[in-house]
């Protein structure tokens, strides 16, 4: 493999986070294994819909039969494409229950064989962005909460006094408490009621099934039994804990794009601000949609007042927000964050639910504008730079933070279709033997649109896999080996969470310290030649408060 592009602290990063030896938490998988056995779905009625909330599913989903969906010969052709809607979505459901079903038996199953073994390692690899994943699927420390739960680290180290506090933190955070401030959540961790449901749960997880409802069942339930076992002791602080504990950032993405433009509005949405309340990006967002359409009711727009009702409680508006929020620095389409509207049921039952997602999609659009107005504007600079680059056939290139290379180049695409299997394969154009990289560039073209949808993605992912390796390269330096690590969450021994913050803290400050933007102009145009048009305008955020903000990673 070419490394040319790949600095020292990217692999030494990669190489501290594979070097991690894991561990099979056998108590969560005891309890797993029990309630397998009785092969049901593992999980709950919702108080608010009455709904039955799965949170293992352990029952194989039913196909869904046809026959329930009307056929009558007067149908109308309208009423043909609500029955195709309501058929896609019946197996739009069924197949996305069938994917959870096979993936936690295969989870559940990786557990149990590799539980026999003491110590096992997770090889990881690097994007093209040198974003560092795991090779093996499923039963990784970058999997889903059932995954998580059922590792632990393979090394134990002692509390302390500094960890007790810690784990405490970690089994409110899984609760649902992560809204909190830390000394709240600890605080909530140790009230006598809630202590007691603990006792309850680690006493008999099977029979006792609080646990289930916690925002991160598997995680909650592992953090409480260490929790429980740790203060059973005369001292606490003596007990040997072996689970990651975790900091997670505030909408990551948006967070590198307020810092990049000193963007205070933006940083103080993403709790980069070193202020004494926390702030919800997606209940910002949430409130100005909810304004925005109840303004356009009261003015009689039809769209807005079919609308309204999905939007009355605020954690209902929140839900409908969300995924367009969280992906918008990753690029998300217009007609994506549609799609989410549909996709998510938002728009369920109504008149035209197109329509109505196309409408919703443009009122969070224009509330991101307003929020986060320097971030916005920062992304198209990057996608404006893509453009430049492909309009000359070259690729787009760049130098991260941690010294790494990213070069991004869509080419062109030949499609062709083989018949006889009904299968798209998609053939790529290569160099010709004779052909320097320059002329292959020239002859074959870059896809201008993919380079300008892709820009901002990859510039975002690339910051923060940089900031994720400077971490990690200074935690070792500081003496931390064992590493649970996912993009914008880290992870470590829960003694060495207090060091942690401070250090991630710091190498984002380092990052971005300076006139950032100007550098990564500057290694743009190093790159490709070319002139790049001014550093979008810069607001006066002081990125050192980020050294002080309690909820920047939390």
């Amino acid at each position: 493999a070419d490394l040319s592009n790949i600095s020292q602290t990217t692999i030494d990063a990669l190489n501290a986070i594979q070097n991690t030896p894991w561990a099979v938490n056998k108590f969560v998988l005891s309890a797993v294994l029990k309630l397998q056995e009785t092969g049901k779905n593992v999980g709950y009625n919702d108080k608010d819909t009455g709904d039955f909330e799965t949170v293992i599913r352990f029952e194989k989903p039913e196909k869904p039969i046809l026959g329930n969906l009307s056929t009558s010969t007067d149908m109308t052709e309208s009423d043909w494409k609500d029955r195709n809607t309501q058929k896609r979505k019946l197996f739009q459901k069924y197949e996305s229950q069938l994917g959870v079903y096979r993936s936690t038996q295969r989870i559940v199953d990786l557990a149990n064989e590799m539980s026999e073994y003491p110590v096992f390692y997770f090889p990881h690899a690097l994007d093209f962005r040198t974003r560092i994943y795991p090779i093996p699927t499923d039963l990784t420390p970058q999997g889903n909460d059932l995954a998580k739960g059922l590792l632990r680290f393979a090394r134990g180290m002692v509390l302390g006094e500094e960890g007790i506090s810690w784990l405490g933190v970690m089994v409110a955070t899984h609760f649902g408490y992560d809204k909190l401030s830390i000394a709240d959540r600890f605080r909530k961790a140790s009230e006598p009621e809630f202590f007691a449901m603990l006792c309850r749960i680690v006493a008999d997880p099977v029979k006792n099934k609080d646990w289930i409802q916690a925002d991160a069942p598997l995680q909650f339930l592992a953090a409480a039994n260490e929790f429980v076992n740790a203060c059973s002791l005369s001292n606490p602080h003596d007990f040997v804990s072996y689970l990651p504990g975790s900091l997670d950032g505030s909408c990551n993405g948006m967070q590198h794009l307020s810092i990049m433009t000193r963007d205070t509005v933006g940083a103080t949405a993403t709790n980069c601000r070193a202020v004494k309340d926390r702030n919800d990006l997606y209940q910002e967002v949430a409130d100005r949609v909810y304004s925005k359409i109840s303004k356009e009711a009261a003015d009689g727009n039809s769209l807005a007042i079919e609308v309204l009702p999905r939007l009355l409680q605020a954690s209902g508006r929140r839900k409908v927000v969300k995924r367009a929020t969280m992906t918008q620095s990753y690029g998300v389409t217009e007609y994506g964050i549609a799609k989410f509207m549909i996709d998510d049921s938002h728009v369920d039952g109504l008149e035209n639910e197109w329509n109505s997602a196309k409408y919703l999609r443009d009122c969070i659009i224009a509330a991101l504008d307003e929020t986060l107005q320097k971030g916005r504007a920062l992304q198209g600079w990057f996608a404006s730079m893509a453009i430049k680059c492909a309009e000359a056939g070259k690729p787009f290139k760049f130098d991260t933070p941690a010294g790494s290379t990213i070069i991004m180049s869509y080419y062109r695409e030949e499609e062709r279709r083989i018949k006889t299997l009904n299968t798209n394969f998609i053939l790529y154009n290569k160099p010709r033997p004779t052909e320097t990289q320059e002329q292959f560039y020239e002859r074959v073209g870059l896809n201008i649109q993919k380079m300008k949808n892709s820009a901002s993605p990859n510039v975002v992912h690339a910051h923060d896999a940089a900031h994720l390796q400077l971490t990690v390269v200074e935690m070792a330096k500081a003496g931390i080996h064992d590493f649970a690590m996912v993009h914008d969450s880290f992870g470590c021994h829960m003694s060495n969470v207090g060091k942690m913050r401070d250090i991630l803290r710091q190498q984002i400050v380092n990052m971005y310290s300076g006139d950032y933007l100007q550098k990564f102009k500057d290694s743009v145009e190093k790159y490709s030649g070319i002139r790049i048009g001014s550093v979008p305008e810069m607001g006066d955020f002081d990125i050192d408060e980020i050294l002080h903000s309690e909820y920047f990673f939390s």
